[in-house]
């Protein structure tokens, strides 16, 4: 048997060292520090992957989106950069659903496993962007730890649709990483990649438009680049001795590329949402009650940042559930303004002792500028996924409170139970989520008269075919305003589904009275006029809709289907071909279109048309049924 070699001492030697530096390593707060964050993120968010979809956009943005369905492909990349809805422009977050789409198709879980493994690297992330900005690696971790565990941030996690939010973060990360090295060491390459991360950020959410203020914030500090630090003796003795400082000219004007950037994207995002008609003017909501409602948001914000109960999906905006939304607003605004106010003196007073104080402010609240309400998107108050980024700022301003030697060695301790709390409200409110019925009937009871809550757990309901439930949230939605487009709308797509269409009639002729731009409710108004076999007014309300929108392809296959109807075959057939050009996926109209032109006699356009749904669907048997009646030639 031979025997093993001795080891030479220089081999023993190099051994042992590399021994110790992995000791050191494991023992490391850079190591320990992400490891906790792993942990806990995951016995979190690790309950969402036997979570379903919600009905509230998770069906416009991934399942029932054709173009998010169909997966990746150059079609679907091209769509994902143009100007339309469903939301705002964030080509990368439609980009990745269509690449979840190509690898979990209509499973959930692989959907919330993306938006879980998107978070966990944002908290990653930032935990090493503070430890580079601050140098000091607990304070970093606790930081990162409030990101990672806090109940506001929930929602952008558990909520398949708000992978905006998720990915937009793991880009807002990188570009503080990329700019801290820039600020050591200033070269273009460093410049590059700073707006190379931050381009990206703008690319799945418009809330990253406000990345360039504050990075602008981070050169006063902790960077220390502005020259009110020059002269700082704290300064010489740190890290932050090798950034150059800068004139404050130069500061801003190294950052007017990311702030054109930034206002490109806001004028993109901005299109899109005026697009879907979801932008209210000052005719809707004066601009008083958008300051106090600005007002009240930030105190709210601020209150469950510490005391995260009563969240809900949905906070409904005083404008569309109370009379007088003034008086509603005015003392919790002029309350909340003077907190405001309060603070912003206080960090004020400090900024020269305690900087981090100011800047942590300053981000609190000019991030949280795009989505406060002074431009209403919707029918919320403000939304708990608005807090993602905002709240890092307040991460900010608590590690870097200067606390007496008494109370110092207290507040690791007191920062572990405030983590522990968040961790422990998390894990509870979390389940609310599991599925649309418990994330709904959790926003009605924690909130008062919330007409939408109501109807999209009325839409939950009608989905499982439970239309007796369906019709009482409905209608308790009308109840709580009147006028609700989308309750109205609803309620006649459940009698519609009951077989009265003369019920339907009603609710969907209340729906286009209130908005007579809804085209749907149009569309849908002239499929039950067609029912009650009043053709002349079916086709009234279809031509309404394409007068709307003239790419309309629904309208006009519908139209087409009333023409055909009526005897008018060649106008029939030419919306037939509209439709199906408007929407060439469609098998649906395509198949109408055919049985069309077989029906008019035109065999050779019958033919080719039944080959091309063949190619798409081989299975389709309306397809080989005209082949075989009309012969393959």
């Amino acid at each position: 048997m031979s025997q093993p070699m001795p080891q030479s001492p220089a081999s023993s030697c190099s051994l042992e060292k590399s021994l110790q530096r992995l000791n050191q390593r494991l023992g490391s707060p850079t190591f320990l520090w992400p490891l906790f964050l792993t942990v806990v993120t995951l016995l979190i968010y690790g309950q969402t992957f036997g979570f379903k979809f919600v009905n509230f956009d998770d069906d416009a943005h991934v399942y029932e989106n054709p173009w998010v369905r169909s997966g990746l492909s150059w079609e679907n990349l091209k769509w994902a950069f143009e100007v339309h809805g469903p939301s705002q422009w964030h080509p990368l977050a439609w980009l990745s659903h269509q690449l979840d789409w190509q690898l979990f198709a209509d499973d959930p879980c692989g959907h919330h496993l993306s938006n879980v493994f998107f978070h966990w690297a944002g908290v990653i992330l930032l935990f090493f962007a503070m430890n580079s900005l601050l140098r000091l690696p607990h304070a970093a971790g606790f930081i990162a730890a409030m990101f990672a565990v806090h109940p506001l941030n929930i929602e952008s996690v558990a909520w398949v649709s708000e992978r905006r939010n998720v990915l937009c973060g793991v880009f807002w990360m990188a570009t503080l990483i990329a700019y801290a090295g820039y600020a050591r060491h200033r070269d273009l390459k460093r410049y590059g990649w700073v707006s190379l991360w931050m381009m990206c950020a703008l690319m799945t959410k418009p809330l990253a438009v406000t990345l360039p203020c504050v990075l602008l914030l981070l050169d006063f500090w902790p960077l220390r680049r502005t020259a009110c630090f020059r002269n700082d003796s704290a300064v010489a003795n740190s890290a932050a001795e090798t950034w150059t400082p800068n004139s404050s000219f130069f500061l801003i004007a190294e950052k007017l590329p990311w702030l054109l950037m930034s206002a490109g994207a806001s004028w993109l995002s901005y299109l899109c949402q005026k697009k879907i008609n979801v932008v209210s003017d000052f005719a809707t909501l004066s601009g008083s009650l958008r300051v106090e409602n600005a007002c009240v948001a930030y105190g709210l914000y601020l209150r469950r940042m510490f005391w995260p109960f009563d969240l809900a999906v949905f906070y409904p905006h005083p404008a569309w559930n109370h009379p007088r939304p003034d008086e509603v607003l005015f003392v919790p605004a002029m309350i909340s303004a003077g907190v405001l106010l309060g603070c912003t003196l206080i960090a004020l007073i400090r900024v020269k002792k305690q900087p981090g104080l100011i800047v942590g402010w300053l981000w609190f609240l000019g991030t949280f500028v795009p989505m406060i309400g002074l431009v209403q998107v919707g029918r919320q108050q403000l939304a708990d996924r608005y807090a993602y980024l905002p709240m890092i700022g307040l991460g900010l301003m608590m590690v870097s409170v200067r606390w007496s030697p008494r109370i110092a060695k207290w507040v690791p301790f007191g920062a572990g139970l405030l983590v522990a709390f968040w961790f422990g409200v998390s894990l509870w409110q979390i389940r609310c989520w599991e599925n649309s019925r418990l994330l709904f009937t959790r926003a009605i009871k924690v909130t008062e008269q919330n007409s939408w809550a109501h109807l999209n757990l009325g839409l939950a309901y009608q989905t499982e075919g439970n239309r007796s439930e369906a019709i009482r949230n409905y209608e308790r939605a009308l109840a709580i305003d009147a006028n609700y487009v989308l309750a109205h709308y609803n309620l006649g797509i459940v009698w519609q589904d009951l077989e009265r269409p003369d019920r339907a009639a009603q609710y969907f002729q209340q729906a286009v009275t209130i908005d007579p731009a809804s085209i749907n409710s149009w569309i849908r108004l002239g499929t039950v006029f067609a029912q009650l076999g009043q053709l002349a007014s079916a086709e009234e309300c279809f031509r309404k809709a394409i007068a709307l929108s003239e790419n309309s392809a629904q309208a006009r296959f519908n139209l087409a289907l009333v023409l055909e109807s009526r005897n008018a075959t060649a106008e029939a057939l030419s919306e037939f071909e509209k439709s199906v050009r408007q929407e060439p996926a469609s098998l649906h109209f395509r198949t109408g279109w055919m049985l069309a032109l077989a029906k008019a006699g035109k065999n050779a356009e019958a033919r080719e048309q039944a080959r091309e749904i063949l190619r798409r669907e081989p299975t389709a048997t309306a397809a080989r049924q005209i082949l075989s009646q009309l012969g393959r030639r």
